[in-house]
């Protein structure tokens, strides 16, 4: 950002930074110090994960997509909304 860049959101390549709560709990603080947006695994996925990934970006008023956009069915291609 630094560099002029105009980051709109943060989008962890391959969906890594979701892997493990650990790495995820720093995806929050990056998305937190800057005041972006998350691309975030959809409801199902994060569900499984276990780990409340919606719940605790929720509570730090981090905004993320409903959810992820899906090459099968163009009508889950949804924009980012606050859950």
């Amino acid at each position: 950002m630094s560099w002029g860049v105009d980051v709109t959101h943060l989008d962890a390549h391959m969906n890594v930074m979701q892997a493990r709560t650990d790495l995820f709990e720093v995806y929050l603080e990056v998305a937190e110090l800057f005041r972006l947006p998350v691309r975030m695994f959809s409801r199902d996925e994060t569900a499984r994960q276990g780990f409340g990934a919606r719940e605790r970006a929720t509570a730090r008023g981090i905004l993320f997509n409903c959810s992820r956009r899906s090459e099968t069915d163009p009508s889950a291609d949804r924009i980012l909304t606050h859950v």
